[in-house]
């Protein structure tokens, strides 16, 4: 169970980081915010392994797919996850995020990782519905690219895609390094995306000109919404399984559907909440397990 354990609390933590980041992104370059949120996560990760006494190099076997994980699941995921995020709400952006177990679930299938049967097809075709409901009746979304909201929904699913194909390629390189190596290694990587990206893309930001409230919000979003998440969150896939662990995600959009509400005063459609509550079922349908213990249903 202690694997659960650390995925929930890794669920908590990012079900506060959407409303952080919404909330900061006002404020600070997308472009710039990817570069203060993730090069001193980077060097925190190094730092800590440092510490513990681990060394940095990997068999000649792992190299490339753990440079494949930072370049995909670490800087393509956040690119997406930070365009997305500003361009659509907070509430829809972790709802969409949390479809990632059905896209986990079908490469795990198609990897023969895992068994999955009748029960998550099920559950994930009612996510899928959910998915529907979220981006279509947004307020002021339209099925069309003019649409900001649309536009941003449509980047954070393909934020959530790659986040599946993360959580599935991690698992095996986990039974050889530490979850602390692991999320050092492959967000060293992630920076050969991240930093071409934020120097390349947009203005730089006077830090003069935060307020104090914004660098409380980038102190949360590094620590809390990154190094400890980011570290619990390999430690579950470790000890439990990609799948199981990525279907905590249906406590994200929980949380963060009720920050946005209560302090962003987003607005959310009835039939919005109709496909959260489908993207919650399905997923949660699609990962209970049979009687038989152990066995994924």
């Amino acid at each position: 169970m202690k694997g659960e354990y650390f995925a929930i609390t890794t669920a908590i933590l990012w079900g506060g980081l959407y409303p952080v980041a919404k909330y900061v992104l006002h404020s600070v370059p997308e472009n710039q915010f990817i570069l203060i949120r993730f090069l001193p996560t980077a060097a925190a990760l190094l730092i800590c392994l440092l510490l513990q006494g681990e060394r940095l190099g990997v068999e000649r076997a792992d190299f490339f797919r753990i440079m494949l994980l930072g370049l995909l699941g670490v800087g393509c995921y956040q690119v997406c996850w930070t365009l997305g995020v500003f361009r659509t709400t907070a509430a829809n952006a972790s709802l969409l995020i949390s479809t990632s177990p059905a896209f986990t679930g079908l490469y795990a299938t198609l990897s023969k990782q895992e068994r999955v049967g009748l029960k998550r097809w099920a559950g994930t075709a009612l996510a899928l519905i959910g998915i529907f409901f979220i981006i279509y009746w947004t307020p002021g979304s339209k099925f069309s690219i003019s649409s900001a909201n649309f536009v941003g929904n449509i980047i954070v699913l393909l934020g959530a895609i790659f986040f599946s194909i993360y959580a599935i390629m991690s698992k095996p390189l986990l039974e050889i390094y530490s979850p602390t190596k692991l999320a050092a290694l492959v967000f060293s990587w992630g920076l050969m995306v991240l930093v071409p990206f934020s120097l390349l893309s947009g203005p730089v930001f006077n830090p003069v000109q935060i307020a104090g409230s914004t660098w409380l919000g980038l102190g949360y979003i590094i620590v809390l919404g990154t190094i400890i998440p980011f570290t619990f969150w390999f430690r579950g896939i470790k000890q439990t399984s990609p799948v199981r662990t990525v279907a905590f995600h249906n406590l994200v959009p929980v949380i963060s559907v009720l920050l946005g509400v209560l302090w962003l005063r987003e607005q959310v459609d009835v039939r919005q909440i109709l496909g959260a509550l489908l993207v919650i079922f399905g997923l949660t349908v699609a990962n209970l397990k049979t009687n038989n213990y152990g066995r994924q249903a």
